[in-house]
């Protein structure tokens, strides 16, 4: 089996600390407890706000036409759209 990665002092990691085992059951994964991202810990009303974020950017119209826009101008999809 390849590693992709250690724990260790001087790595740096992003880390998901859930309450329970998302092995158990899928829906454990809904209720989190921390979340280390970037070298930042983000648990109580840190975290809620980081989540209402991404709710709200991944709402955005803006947000989601992005790749859209991106594809437009990608010679692979140009040639798929000719035919």
């Amino acid at each position: 089996m390849q590693d992709f990665g250690s724990i260790e002092v001087g790595q740096v990691a992003d880390i998901l600390l859930l309450d329970s085992n998302a092995l158990v059951a899928i829906s454990a994964t809904t209720p989190i407890q921390s979340l280390l991202f970037c070298g930042q810990c983000y648990n109580g009303e840190g975290l809620g706000q980081l989540m209402r974020f991404g709710a709200l950017q991944a709402s955005s119209l803006q947000f989601n036409l992005q790749p859209l826009w991106r594809m437009r101008d990608s010679p692979i999809v140009r040639l798929q759209l000719a035919d």
